[in-house]
C-alpha cells in the first residue's frame, strides 16, 4: 500500500504540471492519469492472482502456481491425521522453476504413530507442472500436472499399520488444473487420473524406449491400450482410480486468504480380488472430504497457513480428520 501511495502522490506532480501547459496539456493529464490508475490497478490484480495461486496447491487442490525461471521454493508441513489412531505426517518440499512455463517441485515425508511412539520414512513425491496459459473464451487459467509417487514408506499391500499416511507402492497422477476468477472469489479445480501399481506389478516395466526394439513402435512406446504387456494395457488399468477438487479462494480480507475445499475420488473398474476391499483411497474406500483453510501471506514470496478437513466417508481405520499446519517461502 506504502508503493501505491508514493506513485499516487508521483502521479498528481505529474498532473498537475502537465495542465500547465495549456489546453493540450491538460488532455494530456487526462489521458494519463487513466493509464497510470489503469496500470495500477493491474499491478494490483497480478499481485492478488499470484497470492491466491501460491505454493504446491492447496491442502487437497493443486492450483495453477507456476515458479519463476531460477527461483526456488520450499514448503514445510505438518499433518496432524485421525484415522481410528492419531498420526503425525511431517512432508519437506523443494521446488524450481525450469522455465516461464515449467515448475518442478521435490517433496519427502516422515512418519509418527502417536500411540504407540513408532516412525519411519513415508512416500516421496515428484510433481511436474506445466503451464499452459489462459483459455481462449472463459476468464480461466489452466496447465497440466503429473504427480509421481516413489514408494519409500510401508507398503498398503503387506503393513496395514500405515495404510492411512503411506502407499508404499508406484502411483501416477496425471491431469488438467485450473482456475477462474469471478469478482473476488477464485475457484480452482482439478481432475486426475491416478495409474497405480498392483500387487506385484512391474509398475513400469510396460514402458518400451528400446529405439531397435520392434515392440517399442508397435506397442506405441509402450501406450498402446491393445498391445499385449504395455503400460495402457487394460488388465494394468483394473488397479486404477480417479480424482477430483475443487476449492473456492477469497481475497476479501486479503493478505489473509480463506480457502473452501471439496475432494472426491472413485476407483476405475469394480473390485477384482482381495486388495481390492482394502481401507485405503482407489480400493475399498471412494473418499469424499470437506474442510476450510486459511493462508496469511506476510510478503509476496513467504505464507503460513492452517486448514482442517472432515471425511463424509465413515471408516474406523481411514483417515477421518485432518489438521495441517504449513508454511512456505520462495527465494
Amino acid at each position: 500500500m506504502g508503493r501505491n501511495r508514493i506513485l499516487y502522490k508521483l502521479d498528481i506532480g505529474i498532473a498537475r504540471s502537465l495542465k500547465c501547459c495549456g489546453e493540450k496539456g491538460k488532455v494530456i493529464s487526462r489521458i494519463y492519469c487513466v493509464a497510470s490508475y489503469c496500470a495500477r490497478l493491474l499491478f494490483n490484480i497480478s499481485v492478488i492472482f499470484f497470492f491466491v495461486s501460491f505454493a504446491f496447491g492447496h491442502t487437497l487442490t493443486e492450483t495453477i502456481f507456476t515458479l519463476p525461471e531460477n527461483d526456488f521454493e520450499g514448503i514445510f508441513s505438518i499433518d496432524f491425521v485421525d484415522a481410528g489412531e492419531i498420526f503425525r505426517k511431517e512432508r519437506i518440499l523443494l521446488g524450481f522453476g525450469v522455465t516461464e512455463e515449467i515448475s518442478v517441485w521435490y517433496g519427502v515425508e516422515y512418519l509418527h504413530n502417536q500411540k504407540s511412539g513408532q516412525s519411519t520414512v513415508g512416500d516421496s513425491l515428484i510433481k511436474i507442472w506445466f503451464f499452459c496459459g489462459k483459455a481462449a473464451i472463459i476468464n480461466a487459467w489452466w496447465g497440466i500436472a503429473t504427480i509421481i509417487r516413489i514408494p519409500l514408506g510401508p507398503s498398503m499391500y503387506v503393513n496395514e499399520n500405515w495404510r492411512a499416511v503411506a502407499r508404499g507402492i508406484h502411483e501416477c497422477a496425471v491431469g488438467p488444473v485450473m482456475q477462474v476468477s469471478i469478482l473476488s472469489l477464485f475457484f480452482h479445480t482439478n481432475f486426475f487420473y491416478v495409474f497405480r501399481q498392483a500387487e506385484g506389478e512391474d509398475f513400469y516395466g510396460g514402458i518400451r524406449v528400446h529405439p531397435l526394439q520392434g515392440e517399442t513402435y508397435k506397442s506405441m512406446f509402450g501406450f498402446n491400450p491393445w498391445y499385449n504387456g504395455s503400460f495402457m494395457e487394460r488388465n494394468r488399468l483394473k488397479n486404477d482410480y480417479a480424482s477430483i477438487a475443487i476449492s473456492a479462494v477469497s481475497n476479501q480480507f486479503f493478505p489473509l486468504l480463506i480457502i473452501a475445499e471439496t475432494y472426491y475420488s472413485h476407483r476405475v473398474y469394480r473390485i477384482t480380488n482381495e486388495n481390492d476391499v482394502l481401507s485405503v483411497e482407489g480400493a475399498g474406500i471412494n473418499p469424499f472430504f470437506v474442510g476450510i483453510g486459511a493462508k496469511y501471506f506476510f510478503s509476496a514470496k513467504t505464507y503460513m497457513g492452517i486448514s482442517g478437513y472432515s471425511s463424509l466417508e465413515k471408516n474406523g481405520s481411514y483417515i477421518q480428520h485432518l489438521f495441517r499446519i504449513e508454511a512456505a517461502a520462495i527465494f
